[in-house]
């Protein structure tokens, strides 16, 4: 049943990868003369579909480090960045985070749940990107999220990665930027036991306040050198969970 499971979601994943344009020109063909938001909206909804699908065959073992999010998640690579762990990929591209927080319990089963150890969460960047969120309100659906994660796995120890700027942020919204990720900053600590590790600085981040072109593969995602950046950052600064990603080696 488990192969079954595991072919069905994988044509799932196909099947989206297809339809979502892996294909030059494909989406634009299957979509010709239709209303261009609706069709970004069906586009996103059939990925987040076929990523739950492959969530749902992809077992989580007792003890893993679940990693949640939007696309800056989905592409990061985790076996690469930490090696020899648990560390589970649950990030969906271009989900806003009432659409993820709507998702964390089918994360795993109810008998894993307690058994996690660490979480890691990026959530926000399309509510301010897409959705024009104000800071205030980013920082609100991104407290509801850590909350719920807290009740899911009270045991968890939780690292809030703070936003990302653009290669064409505008000095206005980086200004957002920072409002943004010192609330979120500041909720992290209000909870006691929440880390909370801010991205949006050099090298990552340009003198302009934009996202480095020699860290980024495009306008809104980091490249391999950004990754492990961002992995460094995380083994120097994570507290708790740097210990669960980069275990000391056996003596």
């Amino acid at each position: 049943m488990k192969k079954i499971g595991t072919l069905v979601a994988g044509l799932l994943l196909a099947g989206g990868l297809w339809y979502i344009n892996v294909v030059p020109g494909l989406w634009d063909i299957q979509h010709a003369g239709e209303d261009v938001d609706a069709a970004n909206a069906e586009r996103r909804a059939f990925h987040r579909e076929a990523r739950m699908a492959t969530f749902a065959v992809d077992q989580v073992p007792p003890g893993a480090i679940l990693f949640f999010g939007s696309s800056t998640i989905e592409r990061m690579p985790l076996p690469f960045l930490f090696q020899g762990v648990p560390a589970i990929n649950r990030g969906v591209g271009e989900e806003e985070a009432e659409l993820l927080r709507a998702r964390l319990a089918s994360a795993t089963s109810e008998e894993i749940w307690p058994t996690v150890s660490g979480v890691v969460l990026y959530a926000g960047s399309l509510d301010r990107t897409r959705l024009g969120a104000s800071p205030e309100a980013v920082a609100q659906r991104v407290e509801g999220v850590v909350d719920d994660l807290v009740a899911l796995a009270p045991q968890a120890e939780v690292l809030v990665l703070g936003l990302l700027p653009q290669r064409d942020t505008t000095r206005g919204e980086s200004e957002d930027l920072d409002e943004l990720n010192n609330a979120v900053a500041r909720l992290c600590l209000a909870r006691g036991g929440v880390g909370f590790l801010n991205l949006n600085r050099a090298p990552l981040r340009d003198p302009l306040g934009q996202l480095a072109m020699a860290y980024s593969s495009d306008r809104f995602h980091l490249n391999a050198d950004g990754y492990q950046v961002l992995a460094d950052w995380v083994r120097r600064e994570g507290g708790e969970l740097a210990l669960l990603l980069f275990p000391e080696p056996p003596k």
